[in-house]
C-alpha cells in the first residue's frame, strides 16, 4: 500500500475536441497519480424491422408477418448516421450518453423508396443510449405502409447464386467457364481454355459478337 500524500484534485480539458479529464496530483512534486476521462461515449444500438408481405406474391394472397430490413438508413439527428446489417441490426456511433432522436427511412444502401402519394415512411426514436431499439415500419400493417415496407424488400430480395460462393462470379456457357482464383478478375473465367496467349477471349462460337456464332 502506498503512504498517504497530500494531494491537489483538478479537472482539465482540451478545447480542441469535446472532452473532460479528471486529475489527482501529488502537492509537492506535481506528478500525476491519477487520471480518468469524465466523458464516456456509448453507441446506439438496435434493429430495424418492418410487418410485410410473407413471400413474392400479391399480399392479398400471402401472410403478413416481421421482417428484417436490411442495408436501411438510421441516422441521429445532429449526428450519425449508418446502414443497418443484412438482419436489420446497427450500431450508431455517439460521443456521450445524452438521449438522442434516431430516425429510419426506407432508403439505404443501393436502393431508396418513392412514393408518389404521399410521404415516405419514416420511424423517429427518441431513447437513451445504448437504446437496444426495436424500430418497426408498418406496426399496424396498414395496406399503404405494407406496400412501402414490401417494396423496399423486394429490391434486396434478389438471391445471390449458390455458383458464385463457389469461385464463379462470372458465367459465360456451361461447359466453358473456370473457378476464378483470388486475385483474377471476375470475368477471368469465361471461355478460359480458349484464349489465345492470354490476347483475349476467343469464345467458343455461342457468342455472336465475336464474328461467329452458332
Amino acid at each position: 500500500d502506498a503512504d498517504p500524500a497530500l494531494a491537489f484534485v483538478f479537472t482539465g480539458a482540451d478545447h480542441d475536441v469535446p472532452s473532460s479529464w479528471l486529475f489527482v496530483a501529488d502537492a509537492k512534486t506535481g506528478e500525476i497519480l491519477y487520471d480518468e476521462t469524465r466523458i464516456h461515449d456509448i453507441d446506439v444500438e438496435g434493429q430495424v424491422r418492418g410487418v410485410g408481405t410473407l413471400g413474392f406474391a400479391a399480399d392479398i394472397c400471402e401472410n403478413h408477418g416481421i421482417l428484417d430490413m436490411p442495408y436501411a438508413t438510421v441516422s441521429i439527428d445532429g449526428g450519425s448516421s449508418t446502414f443497418t446489417e443484412e438482419d436489420g441490426t446497427f450500431v450508431l456511433p455517439h460521443p456521450g450518453t445524452s438521449d438522442v432522436t434516431v430516425r429510419s427511412f426506407l432508403a439505404g444502401r443501393w436502393f431508396s423508396l418513392n412514393n408518389w402519394a404521399g410521404p415516405e415512411a419514416e420511424i423517429v426514436e427518441v431513447t437513451s443510449p445504448p437504446g437496444n431499439l426495436d424500430i418497426r415500419h408498418n406496426p399496424t400493417d396498414t395496406e399503404q405502409l405494407r406496400a412501402q415496407v414490401d417494396a423496399y424488400l423486394q429490391k434486396h430480395r434478389v438471391p445471390v447464386h449458390e455458383l458464385h460462393g463457389r469461385s464463379y462470379p462470372s458465367i459465360g456457357c456451361q461447359v466453358c467457364t473456370t473457378p476464378v482464383t483470388s486475385g483474377e478478375d471476375p470475368r477471368a473465367g469465361r471461355w478460359r481454355h480458349l484464349r489465345e496467349n492470354d490476347s483475349g477471349p476467343r469464345y467458343c462460337g455461342i457468342n455472336f459478337s465475336d464474328g461467329g456464332g452458332i
